[in-house]
């Protein structure tokens, strides 16, 4: 699985410019400033896993 921005560039077949802008973007939006935000903000949202 991709994990840096060039990486997933790659594998989506845009520039490394195109992840850049949208992932401005989805910061913008979430008011976060970085992945490590989004990432809390995302864990915050999600409802915990429930074991069966």
């Amino acid at each position: 699985m991709p994990t840096s921005q060039r990486e997933i560039a790659a594998a989506s077949g845009v520039s490394d410019g195109t992840i850049k802008s949208q992932l401005a973007t989805i910061f913008h939006k979430t008011g976060t400033g970085d992945h490590r935000e989004l990432e809390l903000l995302i864990r915050e949202l999600s409802s915990p896993l429930r074991s069966r």
